[in-house]
């Protein structure tokens, strides 16, 4: 089922484009990591989703709703940017004012379990501006379950965080997903991290979407290969095929052969020396998951 998707979304700010045509899908039970560096648009293009801007043109489905629909928007729990809590209040306390906007019945019970769920039931009466960057995201998180979202979007919720917080912050949005069922569309420029997390994503650049992967496709593209380039790669490639049975190769350009899979380097070597195939270059190489994403997101600078 397709929880999100956009087809040719713009949002132009007088004579700038922040979000350029931009189409998304985010299915059921995804962890959709949403990648671009500063100011490729991610921000703008979920602040529409949630309908905190309003599209210049194309089009927003939630659950297969328009994005303005009050079905879809219960269905949609929210964190853009920092979290909306009252710095004088605790946290049950900022949860409960909440509770009682969206009208919950039995509401404390509510609170009570999900500031369980997020790690901060012990805070008592401890004010929220007393509480470190991700005890407060965490309660940010804990506010936007309050509806019993099947989707929760999330902006940066790691940005400015120490180690720690990271990794009780990923814990939980992995809980929720894996026990819960709960979809998260989830932007970050924090390459490492999404990739612990996201089962697909979606790269944005310059507010175009570049592309969208599976996390499996992400680990096919950055497999380890032999790289080998020769004078001859047709007869090379034939020659693997015939002595050592290779048959998970590509031919690139530039007399270049990508060899996949756990075949020696000097079987490979031995083989192509023995036909007169010269070997100009021989090495192992990984394409790691961060070099592929800032080729796509257009270099390091701002990732």
């Amino acid at each position: 089922m397709e929880v999100v998707q956009t087809r040719a979304l713009s949002k132009v700010y007088g004579k700038k484009s922040a979000v350029d045509e931009l189409s998304m899908t985010v299915h059921e039970g995804d962890i959709y990591g949403f990648i671009g560096k500063n100011g490729a648009g991610k921000s703008t293009a979920l602040k529409m989703l949630c309908s905190l801007a309003a599209p210049t043109s194309g089009e927003i489905a939630i659950f297969g709703r328009p994005v303005t629909d009050s079905v879809s928007r219960k269905r949609t729990g929210i964190l853009i940017e920092s979290p909306g809590i009252y710095p004088g209040l605790g946290a049950e306390d900022n949860m409960m004012q909440k509770a009682v906007c969206l009208g919950l019945v039995d509401g404390k019970k509510k609170v009570r379990e999900l500031l369980s769920l997020v790690g901060l039931s012990d805070t008592g009466k401890k004010k929220t501006k007393q509480f470190s960057m991700g005890m407060k995201q965490r309660l940010g998180i804990a506010m936007a379950l309050l509806g019993s979202p099947d989707l929760l979007i999330l902006d940066e919720p790691v940005n400015g965080l120490d180690p720690e917080g990271i990794v009780k912050v990923r814990a939980l949005l992995q809980k929720l997903n894996q026990e819960r069922g709960i979809t998260i569309l989830i932007s970050s420029h924090i390459l490492g991290e999404l990739g612990k997390l996201a089962t697909r994503y979606g790269v944005i650049r310059d507010g175009r979407m570049v592309q969208e992967i599976t996390a499996q496709q992400l680990e096919e593209n950055c497999r380890d290969y032999l790289h080998v380039r020769v004078n001859r790669p047709k007869e090379a490639a034939v020659c693997l095929e015939k002595k050592l049975g290779l048959t998970q190769y590509e031919v690139r350009p530039e007399g270049r052969l990508q060899i996949y899979g756990s075949c020696d380097g000097g079987e490979v070597s031995n083989a192509l020396t023995q036909e007169g195939i010269v070997i100009q270059e021989l090495y192992r190489h990984r394409r790691d998951t961060e070099e592929y994403f800032l080729e796509m997101m257009g270099g390091g600078e701002n990732a």
